[in-house]
């Protein structure tokens, strides 16, 4: 950046030379540098016993009393005091001083500070970027900051923008711990939410520790502007712009009063719909299968289908003809099993109904709205990791597993189940999970490394040699090293393979797994809510109203605790995803049918040649049955 002349002071200043007592200079509280390194400020004391005062200080009238700041020359300033505690100066020793004349205002002020300061290009960041906002705050505009400093204005208004950071979050960048990049995420927070990352990092000095995981902090649970139905004015103060990227999305960091605005706009699109259509469907976080329904149907007779997305969006589409039968089962009677969690949520889990439509015609949702049924990708992602990781540590501790995995992924060319010729699949660093299936793997992976170092094997090239040495290795080490490298190549992911595996193998999806503080960060906010319904005593329950904050220690607390809400448990006493119990659901419905596939052709073959009928093998219940 191109600074001024030194030179360049206002117009309506002068200067004028003079030699003024040190007791009448005072610190100008102004000042842009609030740090001072006390290594310099003794080595100008003692420059200034040995060799004089070289340069003048700076200095404007405080008041009448014939008091002065200091504008340029604090360090100066302080290494005269210095002196003066020592007993190697008097308290009204003389000092060389320029003194500023005329009408200046604190802008002014601020601006020949920035100026003259010749250390300037050593100013801690966060002094520089509070110089700015003090001289915005002063009545300077952006503009007039911009032109006189030579830079563009979206500087000056990134800059002001980290002015008005927390303390907290500044002292950590004053001090080194943190650097000005994350200070520029953080401005993208309001001051509660810059608290809270300052308060976890002084919990833990290595959480939030860059720019890119602050920014991805303040943007969980973020809903986009682009999503809102209503005047986005309207939340004007909720608005989370992001100064120092070139991204132009924008999002609400108020999600209560985005879906307040936004519930009453679908009410409204509701109601017009209704007049027109036979009836309005609501699908609020559970997905639209639009296999067998049909397009362009006459309003009248056919139905009009708003999805409502977890970030807010909705769609709205008309003329839709559903299947046949596709509303034969909604007289049912449901349950009250989410009635707390309408409480919980209001309007978000109400029927919804429209008077404007008659009665045969009444508007209501299908089913009851589960927000934990729709997961986001974090939370897939979360729960893959798991799933991956206890087929992984299956394979690596059971040799015929491993060799069973490779085998059946030969045949089949199916199912990412085992290669050993391809390493792929998560970050399954212990450190980073909480379940104790990466505990397993953790100490696995230290008992296969031993082996490797004992026998030689680590950093070797040569294949011949690599072979030699593994052909000389006891059976059970060479089973435990060649489990453990085909282990690292199982991938399949949170898919039917997995939960089928897991059914065959009699593994437990999530086996020890409770709710963790990791698993809850890749919910959205109403899915935080709903996890606590469906897992806190209705005693212990938060109150619509509570903050996120304590909806999550709550839930935790029940967790840690094991004071678990009802029937929700599984096997290992602990709240199950509903991605993971209707996996394990899907899997032995799958086995029992093949199982009476299996049945089907042994009778039959039976019959072919007059024997009595043969019972095929019992579909693998085991705990999967258990958990599902």
């Amino acid at each position: 950046m191109t600074t001024p002349a030194k030179d360049d002071i206002p117009v309506q200043a002068t200067r004028q030379k003079a030699v003024l007592p040190l007791n009448t200079l005072v610190e100008w509280p102004a000042n842009p540098r609030k740090t001072r390194n006390t290594e310099s400020i003794r080595k100008t004391a003692s420059s200034l016993v040995a060799n004089g005062q070289m340069m003048p200080c700076l200095v404007y009238a405080a008041d009448a009393k014939g008091l002065h700041y200091v504008i340029d020359g604090e360090t100066r300033r302080q290494a005269f005091n210095l002196n003066v505690d020592d007993q190697k100066m008097e308290a009204d020793e003389p000092v060389d001083v320029t003194i500023l004349e005329g009408d200046l205002s604190e802008a002014d002020l601020l601006r020949i500070a920035m100026v003259v300061n010749t250390d300037r290009e050593n100013m801690n960041p966060i002094e520089e970027m509070e110089a700015y906002a003090s001289m915005a705050k002063a009545g300077m505009k952006p503009v007039e900051i911009s032109q006189y400093f030579n830079i563009s204005a979206r500087q000056v208004t990134q800059r002001i923008a980290l002015g008005d950071l927390i303390e907290p979050a500044r002292d950590l960048v004053r001090n080194g711990e943190r650097n000005i990049r994350w200070a520029e995420a953080m401005t993208m927070g309001s001051p509660a939410q810059q608290e809270q990352i300052v308060n976890e990092v002084a919990a833990n000095p290595h959480a939030w520790p860059d720019g890119d995981s602050v920014r991805s902090r303040m943007k969980n649970g973020a809903i986009p502007v682009s999503s809102a139905l209503f005047d986005p004015d309207l939340m004007a103060d909720s608005i989370m712009l992001d100064l120092f990227t070139t991204s132009t999305d924008t999002t609400f960091t108020d999600s209560d009063r985005f879906w307040e605005l936004q519930n009453a706009e679908i009410d409204k699109m509701s109601e017009e719909a209704g007049k027109t259509h036979k009836r309005i469907d609501i699908f609020r976080g559970r997905r639209f299968n639009e296999a067998g329904w049909m397009t362009g149907g006459e309003p009248a007779d056919s139905v009009a289908v708003i999805i409502v997305r977890d970030d807010g969006s909705v769609e709205l589409k008309e003329g839709m003809v559903p299947p046949a039968d596709y509303y034969a089962d909604e007289g049912q009677d449901s349950g009250d099993i989410f009635a707390d969690a309408s409480a919980m949520f209001g309007s978000d889990l109400e029927t919804t109904s429209d008077d404007s439509v008659d009665t045969d015609s009444a508007t209501e949702e299908v089913k009851a709205y589960d927000p934990l049924a729709s997961a986001t990708k974090a939370t897939e992602a979360y729960l893959e990791a798991q799933l991956v990781a206890q087929l992984r540590n299956r394979a690596a501790s059971d040799h015929r597993v491993s060799m069973a995995f490779v085998i059946a992924q030969t045949l089949t060319r199916n199912g990412k189940l085992a290669s050993s010729m391809e390493i792929t699949g998560y970050n399954l660093d212990a450190e980073d999970r909480t379940s104790a299936v990466f505990q397993k793997i953790s100490a696995r992976e230290a008992a296969i490394q031993r082996i490797l170092s004992d026998s030689g094997l680590l950093g070797i090239r040569s294949p011949a040699r690599a072979v030699e040495i593994l052909l000389g290795l006891e059976d059970d080490a060479l089973n435990s090293v060649f489990s453990w490298f085909v282990s690292q190549s199982v991938n399949p992911g949170l898919t039917d393979t997995a939960f089928d595996v897991c059914n065959v193998l009699g593994e437990t999806p999530l086996e020890g797994w409770r709710i963790d503080e990791q698993y809850i960060g890749t919910l959205t906010n109403a899915q935080k809510r709903a996890l606590a319904v469906e897992v806190v005593p209705e005693s212990e329950l938060p109150s619509p109203s509570a903050s996120l904050t304590v909806v999550t220690k709550t839930t935790l607390a029940a967790v840690e605790n094991k004071e678990l809400q009802g029937d929700w448990t599984g096997p290992s006493n602990s709240w199950l995803p509903p991605q993971i119990t209707e996996g394990l659901e899907s899997a032995f419905a799958r086995a029992e049918k093949a199982a009476e596939a299996a049945q089907a052709l042994l009778d039959a073959q039976a019959e072919d040649a007059g024997d009595d009928p043969v019972a095929a093998p019992a579909p693998a219940k085991k705990q999967a049955k258990k958990a599902a």
